[in-house]
C-alpha cells in the first residue's frame, strides 16, 4: 500500500497544473476585458471630438463663405463710389446738396398731443 503523504503530493502535482491555466485564462480575459473597455471609452471620447470638429468646421466653412461674398462685393465699382460719397467726394461736375428737414409749427403740434380725456375735460370747463 501507498502511504498517505506520497499521495497528497502526487494530487497537489496534478492540480496544480491545470489551476495555473485556468488562472492564466481568466487574468487574460480580465485583462482583454479591461483592454476593450478601455478601447471603448477613448473610441466615444473621439468620435464626440470628431462631432465637435465637424460643427466647429461647417462655422468656419459658413464664414468663409459669408467673408468670399463680402470680397466680391467689396471689389464693385458700386460699392467703392459709394463709400467715397460717404465720405464726401463727388464726381466731376456734381454738386454736393443739403436737405434740412421741414420743421411743424408748434401750434399743430400741441393739439395732436392732446388725448380724448384732455378735450373732455376741455369740453365742461367753464
Amino acid at each position: 500500500m501507498i502511504p498517505k503523504k506520497g499521495r497528497i503530493k502526487k494530487n497537489w502535482e496534478s492540480a496544480f497544473f491545470p489551476v495555473f491555466l485556468s488562472l492564466l485564462f481568466f487574468g487574460i480575459l480580465g485583462f482583454l476585458i479591461a483592454s476593450n473597455f478601455n478601447i471603448n471609452r477613448r473610441r466615444s471620447e473621439m468620435l464626440s471630438q470628431i462631432d465637435s470638429l465637424k460643427k466647429q468646421l461647417q462655422t468656419l466653412e459658413d464664414q468663409n463663405a459669408k467673408l468670399q461674398g463680402g470680397i466680391i462685393e467689396v471689389t464693385t465699382d458700386t460699392y467703392q463710389e459709394e463709400k467715397l460719397r460717404e465720405q464726401g467726394y463727388q464726381k466731376q461736375g456734381e454738386q454736393n446738396v443739403v436737405v434740412l428737414p421741414v420743421q411743424e409749427s408748434t401750434s399743430t403740434s400741441k393739439k395732436t398731443e392732446r388725448n380724448i380725456f384732455q378735450k373732455i375735460f376741455d369740453f365742461f370747463r367753464p
